[in-house]
């Protein structure tokens, strides 16, 4: 008979020592996998995507050409409002050469004319000027046709005449007023009277007879009252109206 027998070494159990550095081991790996970007956390909350960035950018850019439009566009209103700013051509001077100049006389003598141009005063010869005609105003511009009629009672002046809107506007409510003035520069009397013109009845509600269209002429007659012995030494004139659209 033959028996067999098995006999094996035992195994040794770890020190506790080596049990520790395993597990200190297996901690390490664990961190070390934790600093994978792609297993970590990220920094912040991603909440916008691709497409919110992308909406964004083109309102930046939107911005952008608002803004350099806005830096461009000074420089447009400086020179409307330049424009705006020079003075009303009223005067129209053609030369002996031809040249046209446009503008408003401000000083004229036998010899010469002084005008103010858009580009500054100019001093003509009036041996080199061929024609001067007047330029309609843009707006209504209302003036006297010629000396007024002068009418001297007890204790009135009257005065009457004609007057005519050489604009391009309606003038209404056109008032025209006359005063009276002493040796000493004092006032001694004024008064006032609408001039006879037409009905016009406007989209507001404004109604006025004593309108003048473009190139219409007005009577008009002011009655003022003096005191008694009073002596006038010269009057003054003056044409006042009202634009409605």
């Amino acid at each position: 008979m033959v028996s067999f027998s098995c006999s094996g070494k035992k195994s040794e159990p770890i020190p506790a020592s080596d049990e520790e550095k395993i597990d200190n081991q297996e901690t390490i790996s664990e961190d070390k996998k934790s600093l994978f970007i792609e297993e970590s956390e990220p920094f912040y909350p991603m909440k916008e995507t691709v497409e919110d960035i992308q909406d964004q950018v083109n309102e930046l850019r939107s911005r952008m050409i608002d803004y350099e439009e806005r830096i461009a566009s000074p420089n447009l209103n400086y020179s409307i409002s330049k424009m705006a700013q020079l003075p009303q051509l009223k005067n129209e001077i053609l030369m002996n050469n031809g040249t046209l100049i446009q503008g408003t006389i401000v000083s004229e003598t036998i010899e010469s004319i002084i005008i103010q141009t858009q580009i500054g005063q100019l001093t003509l010869d009036k041996a080199d000027v061929s024609n001067i005609k007047e330029i309609a105003s843009v707006d209504a511009n209302v003036v006297f046709t010629g000396e007024p009629e002068e009418k001297i009672n007890a204790n009135y002046h009257i005065y009457s005449g004609t007057v005519q809107n050489q604009g391009l506007e309606t003038a209404s409510f056109v008032r025209i007023i006359f005063k009276l003035w002493g040796s000493e520069t004092d006032l001694i009397a004024m008064d006032s009277s609408f001039v006879d013109g037409n009905q016009i009845i406007y989209r507001s509600g404004i109604n006025t007879d004593t309108a003048l269209k473009p190139g219409e002429f007005g009577e008009y007659i002011v009655n003022v009252k003096t005191p008694v012995d009073s002596k006038v030494e010269y009057i003054t004139r003056d044409i006042h109206w009202e634009i409605y659209r």
